[in-house]
């Protein structure tokens, strides 16, 4: 009889027909098992990319902001905030000649400034151009009003600034 390792051919042969069979039974295990792993992977990723195309936002319909309206409440906010004495807000308003108007220590002899009847005289391109009345109302109660023109700047809807403003004519005296 040949020996092979230390092993008699009819034990190598017992080996031989004892372990074949286990690794083909522990083959069809695996084989069985990535059978039935892969389609629930696959399962999975088809629910992933149907969720996730169902969790894909919608398209957002912006509705349609008049840019009269923001220039109008950009020098609204803008004439606010300077009576206010907010700076911060005031300065994020304004750019150009319109920062010469912006004088804390000049609109600090006022108890309040505010502006009414803004009327648009012109559009062109990004620009709006007002007119309105400021009126100035002095600590001591008297008031005076002036109109002013304001040119407006529309960046888009979320950053519009006032780019100059100027002095047109007083209507009423400080009285």
């Amino acid at each position: 009889m040949l020996k092979c390792n230390g092993f008699t051919n009819q034990q190598a042969l017992l080996i031989l027909v004892i372990i074949f069979p286990l690794g083909l039974i522990l083959i069809g295990i695996i084989l069985m098992a990535v059978q039935m792993k892969w389609p629930q992977e696959n399962q999975k990723t088809q629910e992933q990319k149907n969720s996730f195309s169902q969790s894909q936002p919608q398209p957002i319909v912006q509705e349609q902001v008049d840019p009269v309206d923001t220039a109008v409440n950009t020098v609204n906010r803008w004439i606010q905030a300077m009576s206010d004495g907010d700076e911060s807000i005031a300065r994020s308003l304004m750019t150009g000649s319109a920062t010469q108007f912006y004088d804390p220590n000049f609109l600090s002899q006022f108890y309040r400034v505010s502006i009414s009847d803004l009327q648009v005289t012109s559009r062109s391109g990004s620009f709006v151009n007002l007119n309105g009345i400021i009126t100035f109302v002095y600590k001591d109660g008297t008031t005076q009003r002036e109109t002013r023109s304001f040119s407006v700047q529309l960046f888009n809807s979320s950053s519009p600034l006032i780019t100059a403003t100027e002095f047109i004519a007083v209507i009423k005296q400080r009285s």
